[in-house]
């Protein structure tokens, strides 16, 4: 018959295990969860990458070459080689309407403008997020950017240390043990031959890795400068670029005007 000692000592290992369990099991699923988050997020952000190719990818068939393309961005001060990028112009990308001006020079300018405006604030956007948002109109990833993603990373990952060394397997395993005396456990499942033991095999099997951010290969953009900081240098290229390219920029108005007005219908 068991006393009221045995009693009291078996209540009390019973919420030890209990308390021990709760906290290793909890802690593990919580950084799951959080790994789980920071893979949809960075999912998201890569769709929002897709987003600013697309934006430089119409901006540059406006400038109509690479050489082009990279004489105006150095002209407002961008390093070219990120935004260098080709891609199918799809109805998605136009503007409602060709912007209006007085020559076929002034509206390869505006367009030129609202292109770049554009491209800026959809790379803002990814780089920063959404200063505007008030979260309403957010989707489930809210306002996901990659300053934010790089530091969720680096939270996450601090938190795989802390996991990791805190509770180890092998010394929850031997605290059960030493506890729980009709237990039957074989000291081989840790593979070491003991349930201590920093650096046994099950330690080592259930570890968490940490987050490679790299892996995701999310570009890291530049900042550019608002359009209002560069407007009148973007006249000034641009004006520079019709007088060498005047017919076939007269030619691509001509059609991106066509393709708009199709959009429309």
């Amino acid at each position: 018959m068991m006393s009221i000692k045995d009693d009291f000592s078996s209540s009390m290992t019973d919420e030890v295990l209990t308390d021990m369990a709760g906290k290793f099991f909890g802690d593990r699923k919580e950084l799951e969860n959080k790994i789980g988050i920071f893979r949809e997020y960075a999912e998201a952000l890569s769709e929002k990458a897709a987003q600013v190719n697309a934006r430089a990818a119409f901006l540059n068939y406006l400038l109509m070459n690479r050489d082009n393309a990279v004489l105006f961005y150095e002209s407002l001060g961008i390093t070219p080689s990120v935004f260098l990028i080709a891609g199918i112009i799809s109805g998605e990308l136009l503007p409602p309407f060709v912007p209006s001006a007085f020559t076929v020079r002034g509206e390869f300018v505006r367009l030129a403008e609202w292109a770049y405006d554009r491209l800026q604030r959809t790379c803002d956007d990814y780089m920063n997020g959404n200063e505007e948002s008030d979260g309403e109109d957010d989707d489930k990833h809210g306002d996901v950017n990659y300053r934010l993603l790089s530091t969720m990373c680096d939270l996450i990952n601090q938190d795989v240390d802390k996991v990791n060394e805190d509770v180890m397997p092998s010394q929850v395993l031997y605290c059960f043990k030493r506890f729980n005396t009709e237990s039957d456990i074989k000291e081989c499942v840790t593979g070491g031959g003991t349930f201590l033991g920093d650096d046994c095999s099950l330690n080592r099997e259930l570890a968490f890795e940490k987050i490679d951010f790299d892996s995701f290969k999310l570009k890291k953009y530049p900042e550019i400068p608002p359009l209002s900081r560069v407007k009148s240098k973007i006249e000034t290229v641009c004006k520079k670029l019709y007088a060498q390219n005047k017919e076939e920029i007269r030619s691509m108005m001509a059609d991106l005007k066509e393709r708009c007005k199709t959009r429309l219908a």
